[in-house]
Order: structure tokens, then C-alpha cells, then sequence
């Protein structure tokens, strides 16, 4: 059985790692059994750890994700199994080359997207170019880095709108931000009942309207506030103004979609942009605090 968020110790947990306040921590063992007395198999009766996310963890220059739910133990004794930190699937997803980065001293503009902000959101293989963010080898691009090509240009720093390499110096010099279509921001057709209300967090997924909707369920309002959006990778995909953020799926996934967030981190600075539907265009609805066309992203 599962036990979500049951001991004192796992709520400090799981409020430590949502406020990026701490390390990797151990998860939490108990028993179902009121006593730790041995079953016929030798083991403690109903003995599992209690997991509670789907992370990216780096240890000892290997990086691996952590699973959600009960993982069951013999003895409250045992240590984790391995191999990997605890609560890991045991399987190496990325390998860094020269150790790797701790969590408090990533790039603030992707942290979250290695920690999804609820338990429930897995990190898909569209999203594992994050995983390079956890080794120290991984270094941000700025004007003058050598190049072959776009990539080596990539990601960008924090305060580079975007860069492009110039193949006759084999250098990433500065150029401008693609310009967002004209259905970016627009109204994706949904409404109550295309997506399940009630919800306290923002979501990404299929518009009537468009390939790719930001969404999230206004109780005030009673309203689903939406806009047309587009995918990325990082910063530097997104229209000026905008940055890449992480966001979940109705399917659990993680999702990489544009905005011009007022904040990455919270469900009220993603969703400031967002209108109900009879108000897109308008300022009813959205925050008028979004970032201008102008201003850098790198404090978000």
C-alpha cells in the first residue's frame, strides 16, 4: 500500500524539495504491520518504501529518475537496494563526464523542469535534454563560443535572447527570436467540458483551434483560461517576451511550452497570460505584469 505523505518526516520532504530548499533526501520505510515481527518468508509484513516523485537525480556523475508509489522491502532494516539513489528505477539515463552539478546551483530558469512541482508529472524523452543541465560539463552559450552549428550554440545564457552559429568564424553571435504566429496567444476552443475543472495546477495539451493549449481551471470565473502556445526546448524558442516553461499533461507527462510568464515557478506566474475564452484579446481575465517584447527573461 501507499501511504502518501503519512510521517511528519515525509511532508518536511516533500515541502523541502517543492521550495528547492534542499538536496536529495532518503525516502521514508515503515511496515503495515503495527509490530516489525517476521512472516513466514522471513520478512516484516508489509514492509515498502514510501516514494513521492517522479525526479531527475544526479549521484556520483550518473543520472537516474525517481519513481512514484511503494517499493516493497523485506526488512525495515534493509538498506535501499540500488543500484542508484533511493526511490530510483535503477536505471542510468545519462552519463555526466565530469560529475555532477547540485541541484541548488542549476540554472534557476530550468530547475523545475528536473523537479516537476507535483509528484505526479514524469519527465518524457522529449524533456532529457535537461539532463545535460545536471553535469558540470554543460555550460551555457554566450556571443563568441566556438561552433560547428546551431547547436553547439545552444542553451543559451540567461541573458542572450538567442544565438546562431556564424560558419565563417565558427562563432555563436547574437541574432533575434522567431516571431510568434499569429495564433499565439488566441483562444484554444476548449471549455469545461474538454478538460476536467477543479484542478489547482496549469496544464498543456491538444486545442480545438490549435496543435498545443495552456490551460487551467479558473473557479472564480468558471471559466477555463487558455491560449494557443508553442512548444521548446529552452528560452530561446519562444518569442521575445516569452520563456519556456514546464508544465503537466492530462497524461502525467512533463510538457515544454511558451508564455510570457510572469514567474516559472508557481501556477498563478505561468497562468498570468491566460483568458477566458469570451475575453481573449482583452485585458479581462490575465495579468497585465507579463514581460515586454523587450525586457530579458533571466530574472524569471
Amino acid at each position: 500500500m501507499t501511504y502518501p505523505f503519512r510521517h511528519a518526516r515525509a511532508v518536511a520532504i516533500a515541502m523541502c524539495i517543492l521550495a528547492a530548499g534542499c538536496e536529495d533526501p532518503q525516502p521514508t520505510k515503515h511496515s503495515d504491520a503495527a509490530t516489525s515481527n517476521s512472516d513466514a518468508t522471513g520478512c516484516d509484513p508489509g514492509c515498502h518504501w514510501d516514494c513521492f516523485f517522479h525526479h531527475a537525480i544526479c549521484s556520483q556523475g550518473k543520472v537516474y529518475f525517481t519513481e512514484r508509489g511503494a517499493v516493497p522491502c523485506c526488512k525495515n532494516s534493509d538498506p535501499w537496494p540500488g543500484p542508484g539513489p533511493g526511490c530510483s528505477d535503477g536505471r542510468i539515463y545519462h552519463v555526466c563526464k565530469s560529475g555532477c552539478v547540485k541541484y541548488l546551483d542549476l540554472d534557476k530558469r530550468y530547475r523545475h523542469c528536473l523537479r516537476p512541482e507535483t509528484s505526479f508529472y514524469r519527465i518524457p524523452s522529449t524533456g532529457y535534454h535537461f539532463l545535460d543541465l545536471l553535469c558540470q560539463e554543460t555550460t551555457f552559450k554566450k556571443v563568441g563560443a566556438p561552433c560547428k552549428s546551431g547547436d553547439d550554440c545552444r542553451p543559451a545564457a540567461a541573458s542572450l535572447t538567442r544565438l546562431t552559429c556564424d560558419n565563417s568564424t565558427h562563432a555563436c553571435v547574437l541574432t533575434k527570436r522567431k516571431p510568434a504566429p499569429a495564433i499565439f496567444g488566441s483562444s484554444c476552443g476548449l471549455d469545461s467540458s474538454d478538460v476536467k475543472p477543479g484542478m489547482n495546477f496549469d496544464f498543456a495539451g491538444p486545442g480545438k483551434t490549435c496543435a498545443l493549449c495552456h490551460h487551467v481551471w479558473d473557479e472564480t470565473a468558471k471559466c477555463m483560461r487558455q491560449a494557443c502556445t508553442l512548444s521548446c526546448n529552452y528560452d530561446e524558442d519562444c518569442p521575445d517576451g516569452s520563456v519556456c516553461l514546464c508544465v503537466g499533461t492530462n497524461k502525467a507527462d512533463m510538457a515544454q511550452i511558451c508564455a510570457p510568464a510572469t514567474e516559472r515557478n508557481t501556477v498563478e506566474g505561468r497562468s498570468a497570460w491566460l483568458k477566458c475564452p469570451g475575453n481573449v484579446g482583452s485585458d479581462a481575465g490575465a495579468s497585465d505584469s507579463s514581460p515586454s517584447s523587450d525586457a530579458t527573461t533571466s530574472d524569471l
